[in-house]
């Protein structure tokens, strides 16, 4: 079992809060990110969870019983966790076989050499590096060294593994086919993982559930698709990705639904129909969030069209373009598919989907944001 149980979990460093009265709660078997910038305090987390930091307040709990107090704190080789960190932390002199043996041997009462064989052998095999036994190290790809610290870190059969920025240090086509394994090792072994990473790539395609922190707070705890889609925050819009952060006003609410005037630059406004579980009453000052995928763009722009625009910047990214618009004096920002073909220059219609569009009470800035959650 991994159940875990965080509750107002606070580490300071001086006057500062590396970690601020976190509480997550974390399913057994479950895939969880911690996800944020550097600093937010993820990585602190988790050696929290390991039992290298002793907590100033607060406890963690892992099926029901207690690791972590500012009283007391198991021994992270009592904790029935693994680890994977971020440089791996393979032997370099021993072979892949005793580098993923090393735990096994160092378990008491002690296990048999046959039992330990038979154990290396079948997580080699879970790893896809049957074979590989005689190797050293300096002799493997960074993906097939990434392996064999997973292997080393479930040989022992942990309840929990904790994954400290593993991918971090592989090239980006590796990188993208090591989630896809990483992923389905965990689907394998039905363990607890929790991940750390700063990169949201990662965290959207291998994550049953996302913890966006930052500044050493919890700003949002979700699937990813509700993180990316309906954000807690204009600090959780900002950071998952692009997105085109407008200011408005309420000018009517019939609820759920608010209708949200955004004045643009040079007196053009656009009007949008929000649905959305934030509270706002007219008159209210609103930043309304639009991924750049939700506004769509023709490049023959009809007289009759209320929002025209100029492409200012493209950018081809493969299967997708990336474009820039200046609408009446506001950047906006526009992610199609790559047959739409535009060059700076062009002007073009544009229509915004509100059902995707999330309001907030506006904020000077996303730290502001994080300052004061008013969602």
């Amino acid at each position: 079992m991994g159940t875990i149980e965080v509750t107002k979990l606070t580490k300071r460093y001086g006057d500062h809060n590396a970690v601020d009265g976190l509480d997550l709660s974390i399913e057994d078997g479950q895939f969880i990110t911690l996800l944020g910038p550097s600093g937010c305090g993820k990585t602190t987390t988790l050696r929290m969870l390991a039992g290298f930091i002793r907590p100033d307040e607060g406890t963690i709990t892992v099926d029901g019983c207690e690791l972590s107090s500012p009283a007391r704190v198991v021994p992270p080789e009592e904790r029935g966790m693994g680890m994977v960190f971020q440089n791996y932390a393979l032997w370099p002199h021993k072979t892949v076989y005793h580098n993923v043996a090393y735990g096994l041997r160092m378990q008491r009462p002690r296990l048999a050499r046959k039992e330990i064989r038979a154990r290396v052998g079948a997580m080699l095999e879970v790893v896809s590096l049957p074979g590989f036994e005689d190797r050293f190290p300096g002799q493997l790809s960074g993906g097939q060294q990434q392996r064999v610290a997973l292997a080393r870190s479930l040989v022992t059969e942990p309840s929990i593994l904790l994954l400290d920025e593993p991918l971090s240090n592989l090239d980006a086509k590796l990188r993208d086919r090591m989630r896809e394994e990483v992923q389905e090792i965990q689907r394998r072994t039905d363990i607890t993982f929790v991940y750390v990473t700063h990169d949201q790539g990662e965290a959207m395609s291998m994550s049953d559930r996302i913890a966006v922190m930052s500044s050493g707070r919890l700003e949002q705890f979700a699937a990813p698709r509700q993180v990316y889609h309906r954000p807690a925050n204009v600090a959780v819009a900002d950071f998952m990705g692009l997105v085109n952060l407008l200011q408005g006003r309420v000018v009517s609410v019939d609820r759920p639904a608010a209708a949200v005037e955004v004045v643009l630059a040079f007196g053009t406004r656009l009007r949008l129909g929000l649905t959305d579980g934030t509270t706002v009453f007219v008159g209210d000052d609103v930043t309304v969030a639009i991924r750049p995928e939700n506004v769509t763009v023709r490049r023959s722009a009809d007289a009759g069209e209320a929002l025209v625009a100029d492409v200012t910047h493209t950018t081809m990214l493969g299967h997708l373009c990336y474009y820039v618009l200046d609408l009446a004096g506001t950047t906006l920002r526009v992610q199609t598919a790559s047959d739409v073909e535009l060059d700076r220059g062009d002007r073009v219609s544009v229509d915004i989907d509100e059902r995707h569009a999330s309001v907030f009470p506006a904020e000077v800035d996303a730290e502001s944001a994080i300052e004061e959650e008013r969602v």
